[in-house]
């Protein structure tokens, strides 16, 4: 989020030019900050974030397409913490609900995302229940590895 923050500012204090090609790309890897940020901080920069975007003159016109956005994003990432949670176990699952229950007090965003709802009812299976549940992931994990790795 920082690096669109960036963008936003250096676009207010320069010339803003337009394409249609790609410009800028980026990869997505198991090591990337977004999967392993704790959902505490990614919760509380999210708000930030949210917040500076409602005070851009391009965005301040649509505030409920601004909040849209977040929350989608909000609920990928609390999405990817549910399952880290159940993976590892030392993820700080008590951090993780004290954040769920943070963000409805705020009532600034929603969790209602029925993948997460799935995951929040694996988590409080018994270990081999979980692994058993989680099995596909885990496979599609894999297969996703091997075929990187072999291409």
């Amino acid at each position: 989020m920082p690096m669109v923050v960036l963008w936003y500012k250096l676009a207010h204090i320069c010339y803003k030019v337009c394409s249609p090609k790609t410009l800028v790309g980026y990869r997505v890897h198991p090591q990337n900050t977004h999967r392993n940020a704790n959902f505490p901080n990614y919760y509380l920069a999210t708000r930030q974030y949210y917040e500076f975007l409602l005070t851009t003159s391009e965005l301040m016109d649509n505030p409920a397409a601004v909040h849209a956005y977040i929350n989608q994003q909000l609920q990928l990432s609390y999405r990817i913490a549910v399952v880290q949670a159940i993976l590892s176990p030392d993820r700080g699952r008590a951090q993780l609900e004290m954040t769920k229950q943070q963000i409805a007090k705020d009532g600034l965003f929603s969790l209602h995302d029925p993948a997460a709802r799935f995951y929040e009812a694996v988590i409080k299976m018994p270990y081999w229940l979980r692994r058993v549940a989680l099995l596909p992931i885990s496979w599609r994990r894999t297969i996703r590895q091997f075929l990187a790795n072999h291409s």
